[in-house]
């Protein structure tokens, strides 16, 4: 089994409804396995949801780099709504694949993230 841990979290964590977003999702890798390790990560937005400002883009990958033991390392993934987005929760899912030396797939792990978009009053206060 393969030491390495996974997270992703979403800076800002909510979204304004009928309006342009625009969000970072931090992917954090950290490996304490004594194998060096290749990782690259696929994300899924849930539309309105998108991973380019001007055009629905459902799918996208990242590479995240070499590691060795003791290595840690974030990447970003901006993430786009436009004034379609209704007031409703949506879903972003976040696979990790980690290649071995041979380049086989490792280890794969998934981190599922949910983005509220909701109303804003004209205080410009999320509600």
């Amino acid at each position: 089994m393969v030491d390495i841990e996974v997270g992703a979290q979403l800076v800002p964590e909510k979204f304004k409804a009928l309006q342009f977003n625009e969000a970072e999702l931090h992917l954090d890798v950290v490996s304490k396995d004594p194998n060096p390790y290749w990782v690259e990560c696929a994300v899924e937005v849930q539309f309105p949801l998108s991973l380019a400002p001007d055009k629905n883009v459902p799918v996208g990958r990242t590479l995240i780099g070499i590691f060795s033991s003791g290595t840690k390392r974030e990447k970003r993934v901006k993430i786009f709504t436009g004034s379609n987005a209704q007031p409703s929760t949506y879903h972003i899912k976040v696979t990790f694949y980690v290649y071995d030396a041979d380049g086989a797939i490792a280890d794969r792990k998934e981190v599922q993230k949910e983005v509220e978009c909701k109303n804003v009053d004209l205080n410009a206060k999320v509600l």
